[in-house]
């Protein structure tokens, strides 16, 4: 899920704002867009949304504020948006509100057509707030949409026939905790909205949702929301979190690891709503039973080993061959950390042993080569709390290999990429993690090898074949590829 609206910055988070973005990730928010109010709030604002993989904001001045929109303020907010465009995915809160007096109504029209105009130069979506002035918010929208101009018109608490000249506009619509209400009239127009156009909202921390009406809202209560609109839609409540999250990721351009959260949303193990029930009463948040910290796992696989040699003489000069050795068991074990919900660091060792015929003669026993492996890297996990997640890493490994029968030992470092997949099994007393994995190692340097006479037997025969008492001499650069499987457990402490 999205919240496409959340004033996370306001004093009212003061105190727990950390513990409230934690309860929104274990609700299953994958993001929260932080809207602006005034200029003098943009530093902390930005403050705020630049501490979290999980926030993004908005830069913009609230009707209620239009005063405070001054001469140079424009230009505070390209310069701030030029410093931060990987967090700055909006120009707003915005628009018009004629239920209070806070401003005159020209001077509200005027910083609205202003910021209108900004969000097309910087190539912005808006998001516009609009209370009991329909018809001009409407008028002045047309008169700048000229198909640059994009955006949502949030908490929409207006008519079926208004949302239409709205979606008509090319506009977003973005509902929030008012669609729970008993007296909610948004039913109608909740039913006939294309689903790429609708989205969802807390607009925390008002507006929130029943069963917390009256209350302060906050961000993991946008999963009420969800449930509400997919009800009205006769949809399932995984559809409407699907939809409205690939929506609001497509408008505000939040990054691509979120299309990952979609397809994968559906076997998610994040906190749910339970609506078996629909007394008001009994719906509570259920969060996932533990966040993974620390876990110690065991590994099997099979590690082959690929070289690539490198001639130094006979079979022209410098020529390349790859050659691939059998491989047998490779195990071992590691430790993982959890620094934050979406990295994984890992410390792991493995080893494994190989037949070599690299420079074997008929009727010489195989050379038995063993390889050892410490490996400290970590892992990308954009859900980690998911059923079925994928990740992808790096990091760097020390190789210590035995060769041949002179146990001659090499040691050295080179960098690794992995690739995998994860589960999760929950348990009363922590979490079990299978994962499969493909990790490529890449230590650095060659080897430089002599051979014995080569045999008929050897890798490299065809080489020397009209030169049956020749010696090899070449250089070996080595990749271990490593498919290996991995059972983690995460205690509960």
């Amino acid at each position: 899920m999205i919240d496409t609206h959340c004033h996370l910055d306001v004093e009212q988070f003061n105190e727990d704002r950390d513990e409230v973005l934690a309860r929104a990730i274990s609700s299953g928010v994958e993001h929260i867009i932080i809207p602006a109010i005034r200029p003098s709030d943009f530093q902390h604002l930005l403050s705020v949304a630049n501490k979290s993989p999980y926030l993004s904001c908005g830069l913009g001045v609230h009707p209620h504020n239009a005063s405070e929109f001054e001469s140079d303020t424009a230009d505070m907010i390209k310069l701030l948006y030029g410093e931060n465009t990987s967090t700055v995915k909006a120009l707003g809160e915005i628009g018009l509100d004629y239920y209070y007096d806070f401003a005159p109504k020209s001077q509200q029209q005027a910083v609205f057509h202003r910021q209108l105009e900004l969000a097309k130069e910087l190539n912005l979506p808006v998001i516009i707030h609009n209370r009991d002035s329909d018809e001009d918010v409407l008028s002045i929208v047309k008169e700048h949409q000229d198909e640059k101009l994009r955006g949502v018109f949030h908490c929409f608490s207006s008519s079926p026939e208004y949302a239409e000249k709205v979606l008509d506009a090319g506009f977003h619509i973005s509902f929030t905790g008012n669609v729970t209400y008993k007296k909610s009239t948004l039913a109608e127009c909740i039913q006939f909205i294309p689903e790429e156009r609708i989205m969802i909202e807390t607009d925390s921390p008002y507006m929130a949702p029943v069963p917390y009406r009256g209350k302060r809202n906050e961000p993991s209560y946008v999963q009420y929301i969800a449930h509400k609109i997919a009800e009205i839609r006769s949809t399932t409540v995984e559809t409407m979190i699907q939809q409205t999250t690939k929506n609001a990721a497509s408008l505000f351009a939040i990054f691509s690891l979120v299309l990952f959260f979609i397809a994968t949303d559906s076997f998610s193990q994040r906190g749910r709503i339970d609506f078996e029930d629909e007394k008001e009463t009994d719906i509570e948040i259920l969060e996932h039973p533990y966040p993974k910290l620390i876990g110690i796992g065991a590994l099997i696989g099979s590690n082959t080993i690929v070289d690539n040699l490198t001639f130094l003489n006979g079979c022209r000069k410098d020529r390349d061959q790859w050659v691939s050795l059998a491989a047998i068991a490779a195990f071992g074990a590691q430790i993982m950390y959890y620094p934050v919900e979406w990295i994984q660091l890992e410390a792991g060792f493995n080893t494994s042993s190989h037949q070599s015929s690299l420079f074997t003669n008929a009727g010489e026993p195989p050379i038995i080569d063993s390889y050892r492996n410490i490996d400290f890297a970590f892992k990308l996990i954009p859900n980690q709390y998911g059923r079925i997640n994928f990740f992808a890493g790096s990091g760097v490994s020390f190789s210590s290999a035995t060769y041949g029968a002179n146990n001659e030992t090499v040691t050295r470092i080179g960098p690794i990429l992995n690739v995998g997949l994860m589960g999760n099994i929950d348990f009363s007393w922590g979490v079990i993690v299978p994962s499969a994995e493909f990790r490529v190692n890449f230590p650095t340097g060659a080897r430089r090898f002599t051979s014995n006479p080569i045999g008929r037997e050897s890798s490299i025969y065809e080489c020397y074949r009209n030169e049956p008492e020749q010696r090899a001499i070449l250089d070996v650069n080595t990749i271990l590829a490593i498919p290996r499987f991995t059972i983690s457990i995460f205690p509960k402490f």
